[in-house]
């Protein structure tokens, strides 16, 4: 089967196998995304009734859509194969990676707060197929997939029937398990495995109903809970004995199990099914505790974790019925104080097609009362309630791609409101979606926080601004030194002091900028400026701590805000929380917390651009091959001219160096620079030299040398202070090259002569960020991405530049562009992650055709230089992807951990004394 093709699916490799056919990983080739092929036996194919009967089983069970059930998207027939081959009929099945939660209680046994919202997953699922008249009848650890997201996703789902030979029930033949498992596992474990979860009805081979998967779900939960099967058995009779007769021993249930969840878990076992739970709502609802406050400190619904017992409703009156029992009652007793809150983590996966955007600056906030969270993607605002399975778009905040694209969103003290920037301005707009005021005028914020009457803004070098919650003129709260910058600023109580991060404008590498900054504070009345730490993007929390970054790791420290000094030592408490990828950004770390103790935190590397990538090749069809490098922060890609070898830069925070590597394999990659930060390669047309950015010499100038290694560096430009040049593209037709000059003020286009030896400005074009310039393969052209404040689009004119003669090739987010072998056109990205091409004809008049699709690169560019490049062939595109999309050929899923009573844990690792 592997390598054969089904339809549109290519079988990859097998997955396991099982007693109603076998499963395999497949390539959708029209939708470029992989699914699982569940084949089924001959049987099917010589029974036509049968298969008949089956196809409209499976028409019922595709309509199932819901988020914790695994979706059928098909039923494919293939007779392709040879004339010796059999017919194929296979089930089309979401593919759903992780381990099962067999997988899981076999490292033992759930804690109550692992245990419960897995189950209540498990029971929204069964919810929502009975609604429908559709029952499981095989549920069970091995049928339950745990995602790393902590989404739980039920498999085969109803598969049980409509794979029975008899139309009507499911047969007691244990052989005719649907279950699948690997082939290392023997048919009696398959059968024992389906057997422990068997009802008595299903064993005695009566018909069925909801209520047998209401005491599969007992015996999983029993499970989870206890790490052993509630009907143990070591053969088959032994365990449908078990079944039939015995009843689970509920000693081995954890002790501090609400009452209510015991209960109802001994009324899910029961061998009478006139007396076990007759719906799974009810369970559900048990889950949420609905019928019990204690149920609650393990519940993942942070909507009900942070609402008292006595103020839910239904609560009240039972409460008010009690009163006076309790208050007789209580002359008995004496007050004990309340149990800590449980910490629950939980972990949001940005829906399909959106990656976050311009994380420059600050990426996500969280409401004041803990209940809602806000993030930056696809270059607009989007928020969650917690309470909520999805997010909602912010109407109103959509914004072109780039450096000026929306960012840094935060939350008014009452919830009601998001600030954020874009487009040059700070801006005012209801949580619901509407219509966005502009409060003033401001440069890209390095950090905001919303205090009382007033939003402070971290202005980099022009130091710390406020502006009125209401709209009015940008003031100076704080101003900082020559050589300072002053980011993440935070009014603490009282109004007395701003407490902010103070770092130099000098320093070239990200980590010794960010990472050797100080977190300060200043008092407003005496202008006294006092260093608390070193570190960035610190935060005072109500909890008596202030919490700041060092790489990728979030320390805490006591702090007494009265008296503006720490009151103890320093100590890590979340690790692996993504930074800003850029010098030039803030430095931000990409965390926010509520006053009611709960933290968000986008998982990543200490910096986005020193995130593990592997380089691979990517056909238009969208199949990957990973080159045999290792796992590196691999930038820029460029292979030279004659295809033969690649030239890349690596920058892992602390060095950056250019590299060679011969694309025959064979040999390790080299190094090719030594001294300094090197940066953006390009080749020569001769596949000789090698152009990059070094700071060698004290400021970020264009070098080139020998791609051999030999012979001696030569300097080409030379930059003033807060100028640098970035090396973009070689012209086939001459000694010449175009690079990107990036000021303070804006970004300009030029070209560097070898023959001349100096540079000249290509016309008189202006940036917000490098042009990604690209001569035609004949020279006679150049493209560039031209950002504004408003839009980037990538435009062609002739070279040398005639200042009237320009084609716009795009009108909506192109960037990064490059000429296509020949010069028949161009690709480039789209968006995040998409790529297009386009035909461009330049004689004997200049023509542009319509836009194409491609295919979705696994790598993502936003703003800084092209991190792709194509093969001379122009059928394959050479990335640097996440490690983790290398593999699987998609781009890195974005998410956002979730950690509802943080507090109670930075307490316990840090007492406040």
């Amino acid at each position: 089967m592997i390598g054969r093709t089904l339809g549109p699916y290519r079988v990859l490799d097998k997955l396991g196998a099982g007693g109603m056919g076998e499963v395999y990983r497949a390539r959708d080739t029209k939708l470029n995304r992989d699914v699982a092929l569940k084949v089924l036996p001959d049987a099917f194919t010589h029974d036509t009734d049968r298969l008949a009967r089956f196809q409209r089983e499976a028409q019922v069970l595709a309509s199932l859509n819901h988020p914790n059930i695994a979706a059928i998207y098909g039923f494919e027939e293939s007779r392709s194969g040879g004339s010796s081959d059999p017919p194929i009929n296979a089930l089309v099945l979401e593919l759903v990676d992780g381990p099962t939660l067999a997988d899981r209680i076999i490292q033992g046994p759930l804690s109550i707060g692992e245990a419960l919202p897995i189950a209540k997953q498990i029971a929204d699922a069964l919810e929502a197929a009975h609604g429908q008249g559709i029952v499981h009848r095989d549920l069970k650890p091995a049928n339950i997939k745990v995602r790393d997201d902590g989404t739980v996703k039920v498999l085969d789902f109803g598969l049980a029937k409509a794979l029975a030979p008899d139309p009507v029930h499911v047969s007691a033949g244990l052989t005719q398990s649907p279950t699948i498992t690997t082939p290392a596992m023997t048919q009696a474990g398959l059968i024992m495995g389906t057997a422990a979860y068997m009802s008595p009805e299903q064993a005695k081979g009566k018909p069925l109903d909801k209520r047998t998967d209401i005491w599969a779900f007992g015996c999983v939960l029993y499970e989870m809970l206890t790490g052993r099967r509630a009907f143990p058995g070591e053969e088959v009779s032994e365990t449908l004995a078990s079944v039939l007769a015995r009843e689970p021993d509920l000693a081995l249930l954890p002790r501090d199990l609400p009452p209510v969840l015991g209960s109802y878990l001994r009324r899910c076992l029961h061998k009478d099914p006139r007396q076990r739970v007759h719906d799974i709502a009810d369970v559900r609802l048990a889950l949420e505790g609905a019928f019990d406050s204690s149920v609650l400190t393990h519940a993942t619904e942070p909507a009900l974790r942070s609402q008292r017992a006595w103020q839910r409703p239904g609560v009240v009156a039972l409460i008010t019925a009690c009163v006076a029992a309790a208050i007789a009652g209580s002359l008995a007793w004496t007050l004990k104080p309340s149990s800590p809150l449980l910490v629950m983590r939980s972990r949001f996966v940005l829906p399909q097609g959106q990656q976050f955007s311009n994380d420059l600056r600050p990426l996500v906030a969280l409401s004041p009362d803990g209940t809602q969270v806000a993030y930056v993607a696809n270059f607009r605002l989007f928020v969650r309630r917690l309470s909520e399975l999805d997010a909602r778009p912010v109407a109103g905040t959509e914004s072109p791609e780039g450096p000026n694209s929306t960012t840094t969103p935060v939350f008014s003290p009452d919830g009601r409101f998001l600030a954020y920037y874009d487009r040059g301005a700070i801006k005012k707009i209801p949580v619901e979606g509407g219509t966005a005021v502009t409060l003033c005028q401001g440069d890209p914020p390095s950090g905001m926080s919303w205090s009382d009457e007033f939003i402070v803004i971290g202005q980099g070098a022009k130091g710390i601004m406020r502006v009125s919650a209401n709209g009015g003129r940008l003031e100076q709260l704080v101003s900082v030194g020559a050589g300072e910058i002053a980011t993440e600023p935070q009014v603490l109580p009282g109004n007395r002091a701003v407490l902010f991060t103070l770092a130099s404008s000098q320093s070239p590498s990200t980590l010794t900028r960010w990472d050797s900054a100080h977190i300060v504070v200043h008092a407003l009345d005496s202008s006294k400026r006092t260093t608390i730490i070193d570190g960035s993007h610190g935060r005072y929390l109500p909890s008596g701590h202030l919490v700041y970054a060092l790489g990728g790791t979030l320390f805490a420290v006591p702090f007494d805000a009265q008296r503006l000094q720490r009151t103890g030592g320093a100590a890590p408490v979340v690790e692996g929380v993504r930074r800003s990828i850029s010098v030039l950004g803030s430095g931000s770390a990409h965390y926010s917390y509520s006053a009611t103790g709960s933290l968000v935190f986008v998982p990543g590397p200490g910096y986005g651009s020193f995130e593990q990538r592997e380089i691979v090749f990517v056909d238009r069809k969208g199949v990957t091959e990973t080159l045999p490098l290792p796992q590196n922060a691999y930038g820029v890609l460029r292979i030279s001219p004659n295809g033969r070898q690649l030239a890349f830069d690596t920058d892992d925070g602390k060095e950056a160096n250019v590299w060679i590597y011969d694309l025959a394999g064979g040999s390790p990659p080299r190094k090719l620079t030594f001294a300094g930060r090197n940066r953006f390669p390009i080749w020569s047309a001769d596949s000789r030299r090698v152009v990059y950015q070094s700071d060698r010499e004290g400021d970020p100038g264009l070098f080139w040398q020998l791609a051999d290694g030999t012979g001696a560096v030569e300097r080409l430009t030379k930059t003033e202070k807060g100028i640098s040049h970035v090396a973009e593209s070689w012209s086939p037709a001459e000694e010449r090259f175009s690079f990107s000059e990036l000021t303070t003020s804006g970004v300009s286009l030029w070209t560097y002569s070898l023959v001349e030896k100096k540079a000249t400005r290509f016309g008189d074009l202006q940036s917000t960020a490098a042009f990604n310039s690209e001569f035609s393969p004949d020279g006679r052209w150049m493209a560039y991405t031209l950002r504004t404040a408003n839009a980037a689009n990538i435009w062609v004119e002739p070279f040398p530049a005639t200042g009237t003669d320009k084609h716009q090739i795009t009108t909506s987010n192109g960037h990064h562009a490059l000429w296509l072998p020949g010069g028949e056109g161009l690709t480039y990205r789209v968006g995040a992650t998409g790529q297009a091409a386009v035909s461009v004809k330049t004689s004997p008049t200049f023509s542009v055709g319509n836009p194409m699709p491609v295919v979705e690169l696994p790598t993502i560019e936003l703003g800084g230089s092209r991190t792709y490049d194509v093969t001379r062939d122009g059928r394959r595109f050479l990335v640097a992807a996440p490690a983790s999309a290398a593999r699987s050929g998609a781009v890195a899923i974005p998410a956002i951990e979730i950690v509802v009573n943080w507090f109670e844990d930075l307490k316990k690792r840090v007492p406040v004394p």
